[in-house]
């Protein structure tokens, strides 16, 4: 060690350093420790944030991240955040705390799952004691792409996989890393690894990536620099496109956007999303609970409150719409699941007319479900629909303010 010091200057600083030591007598480690200055460390260490080990992950190397996870969490439910902010908060915060460890181990379903547990315990509000809150949807059926019918969060399990396939990528392209030309010296040997089987030599993450083959065998071709994914070569390895590539595609649902279009208010097309999916806790479904409620629409004297009459035979609803968009407004075409059918057919073209009428009407769709929970849980006061209408009309005209095809159709319509 004084060599060392001596021919580079550089000296080990024992409060930053540990000491490892295997196959000697206990108490030798304790002289090496006590004349290096160095305090014996156990394994498994941790370097740059993550366990190095050589075995499976267990429950206890993963928990740093898992309470990690926790804490983030925990401290934004204190915070007055809509479903649109969480979900924000999820697809960047959550995601890039994961992304660090996505990209070097292929992570248990364990680990997967109780983190999708913890994001969807946070979005719906349930309580922190693990107690599931009713009407909440279940992760998987969130973690897919809006236009098929989820939230757009990246389901974590296929997005781990994906960036494992990197590795993968870079060693049939010949990546020119010091970890590439290690594996090709030292695990392939001049062979391909697509010849080595998955009971191959090596560490258990070394076995996991062999694995990972069976997935991208289906879209790789070639070899070397002339390695083709679905026949095109990819300059540059894009984690999006893989994993757009190798997860379970749904049918793309006619309504996304009446939901997600631009023109959309975040936080208005959540409850619309509620509402088409059946998720809105009205009082039928609070009654089948067993909940002491009425059971009556407070909006309108009559009729038993469930979704489709709160969105379709109730009068107040329907002189909102009316006063809100006038012909515009969907016309009767029986329940609601044909009436989100109508509106997705006639309005999914990009005509100024189609835009408003799909702002307009999500709009209109949250203020009466807003409404609702006003007189139900906050506040007496009652507004009419002409109060409503033009609560809703100042929305959106702060909305389109940038878009003058918008502002002039909505301005034939006052």
């Amino acid at each position: 060690m004084d060599s060392f010091y001596k021919l580079s200057g550089l000296r080990c600083n024992p409060a930053k350093c540990q000491l490892f030591c295997a196959g000697i007598p206990k108490e030798e480690m304790l002289t090496i420790s006590e004349f290096t200055e160095f305090p014996l460390g156990t394994l498994p260490v941790r370097y740059l944030g993550v366990p190095l080990i050589t075995g499976k992950l267990t429950r206890q190397d993963c928990k740093v991240l898992v309470d990690k996870i926790t804490q983030k969490l925990r401290s934004w439910r204190s915070k007055l955040l809509s479903y649109a902010g969480k979900i924000q908060l999820i697809s960047t915060v959550i995601t890039s705390t994961l992304q660090y460890w996505l990209n070097i181990f292929l992570l248990p379903q364990f680990v997967i799952k109780e983190v999708g547990r913890l994001c969807n315990e946070f979005l719906w509000d349930s309580a922190e004691d693990g107690s599931r809150k009713k009407g909440v949807m279940a992760w998987d059926k969130l973690s897919i792409p809006k236009k098929e019918g989820g939230l757009g969060i990246r389901n974590f399990g296929v997005w781990n996989k994906a960036c494992v396939l990197r590795h993968l990528w870079e060693i049939l392209t010949l990546g020119g890393s010091i970890w590439v030309a290690w594996i090709s010296r030292y695990r392939l040997k001049g062979r391909s690894i697509w010849e080595l089987s998955v009971g191959s030599a090596g560490t258990l993450i070394w076995k996991r990536l062999l694995k990972c083959k069976a997935i991208a065998y289906p879209f790789v071709s070639g070899n070397g620099s002339n390695t083709l994914w679905q026949g095109e070569q990819m300059k540059q390895f894009s984690m999006s496109r893989v994993w757009n590539d190798i997860r379970e595609k749904k049918p793309e649902v006619q309504w996304w956007r009446l939901v997600w279009a631009k023109e959309i208010i975040p936080k208005h097309g959540l409850i619309l999303w509620l509402a088409i999916h059946g998720r809105l806790v009205t009082q039928d479904k609070l009654l089948a609970w067993g909940e002491n409620v009425s059971g009556c629409c407070v909006l309108c004297p009559g009729g038993v409150e469930s979704r489709d009459h709160l969105m379709i035979y109730c009068s107040y609803s329907l002189s909102v719409l009316k006063l809100c968009m006038k012909s515009l407004s969907p016309p009767d075409v029986g329940d609601w699941e044909a009436t989100v059918a109508w509106c997705a057919r006639e309005w999914k073209k990009k005509a100024a007319r189609s835009r408003l009428c799909r702002v307009l009407w999500c709009t209109a769709v949250s203020y009466i479900w807003r409404e609702r929970c006003s007189r139900m849980y906050r506040t007496k006061v009652i507004r009419d629909p002409a109060m409503l209408v033009k609560l809703i009309r100042e929305e959106v005209t702060y909305r389109v303010y940038e878009d003058p095809a918008l502002q002039l159709e909505l301005d034939s319509i006052q």
